[in-house]
């Protein structure tokens, strides 16, 4: 897929801005994109599309941006969706994310998220260490991802409901 220079500048610069990435760091998030880009059926230019979509997001949840570019590339290798549809399916999880940890439990998008902690510990994952704050939503998205092949098709669907929405499924 072609980029042209100036989306691929609002892409970088929406990245840069969403991590507050130094003009040194870029360097090294170009590597990551172009490595994923090599791996999986997405493009760098993709990828970039998809991070002007959740970068911010994704900063202010506390994922780093190797693990947003690997999420990114996977979905859109999986699925086959648009980088538009991938990188707003990464925003709304990670706003959903964000909600809950502010103790609010109606997204964005109206629907109703409170049983987000229920859904997780029924498969056993915390979302809260054992001082009771919310840990960092990498760990908790990777043990999704452990578990996610041992789970039943009910437990998948509820996972997925109150983690990315109706929308996303």
């Amino acid at each position: 897929v072609q980029i042209d220079s100036g989306a691929a500048t609002e892409d970088l610069l929406a990245t840069m801005n969403g991590y507050s990435m130094s003009i040194d760091e870029v360097g090294r998030a170009l590597d990551s994109m172009v490595s994923i880009d090599m791996k999986a059926a997405t493009s760098a230019g993709d990828l970039a599309t998809g991070l002007k979509y959740s970068a911010s997001s994704a900063s202010a949840a506390g994922l780093s941006f190797n693990k947003l570019v690997a999420i990114l590339g996977t979905v859109q290798d999986k699925t086959m969706q648009s980088a538009e549809t991938v990188g707003t399916f990464a925003n709304t999880m990670l706003s959903r994310y964000r909600d809950i940890t502010i103790n609010k439990y109606l997204s964005d998008d109206g629907d109703d998220i409170s049983n987000y902690e229920s859904v997780l510990k029924s498969i056993g994952i915390e979302l809260r260490n054992s001082q009771g704050e919310f840990r960092d939503f990498e760990t908790v998205l990777e043990e999704m991802a452990g578990k996610w092949n041992y789970l039943s098709s009910t437990e998948q669907n509820a996972l997925i409901k109150v983690a990315a929405g109706t929308r996303q499924q």
